[in-house]
């Protein structure tokens, strides 16, 4: 009779652990630890925070990205012909990740920018601006480098 009632107690404690456990982890997967990210991240380098997009409703897109400056002397010596038909244009044409529609603005350092170019493949997720046409343009480009800088996306 003893025997049975351990028995019973076992299995009564058994069944309440296991429920327990199944609130409990249930109440763990529903916890969103992770910011909001829309469908395929633009950018590959994150911010000190840990967070490349902040998101959210009727504001701008931000994200932390590479930027830098390209021009003409290393891209196309002879004649500049941008994914749009047109040539670059200094302070207003970028090159922008190939998942960004050509002619959406986005704005960097406070400047307002025409993505009117894509940029290469193995540089996707960078942004690239242009910067002009001459020797003393190329020479202010490779000082600007590799910048990660938040980039506004005006859609």
């Amino acid at each position: 009779m003893k025997s049975k009632t351990n028995i019973e107690i076992l299995i009564f404690l058994t069944v309440c652990i296991c429920i327990a456990l199944a609130i409990l982890g249930f109440a763990v997967q529903r916890v969103d630890t992770k910011p909001y990210y829309p469908e395929g991240r633009v950018g590959k380098v994150n911010d000190p925070c840990g967070l490349t997009d902040v998101v959210c409703d009727n504001e701008p897109k931000v994200i932390y990205a590479e930027v830098t400056k390209y021009t003409a002397i290393e891209t196309c010596p002879q004649h500049c012909i941008n994914a749009t038909g047109s040539n670059p244009i200094v302070g207003r044409s970028i090159a922008c990740p190939r998942r960004i529609k050509k002619g959406t603005k986005v704005q960097i350092e406070g400047i307002l920018f025409t993505c009117d170019d894509f940029t290469a493949i193995r540089y996707d997720g960078r942004f690239d601006i242009f910067a002009g046409y001459t020797e003393r343009d190329y020479r202010e480009a490779l000082a600007w480098g590799v910048k990660v800088l938040p980039v506004t996306i005006l859609e």
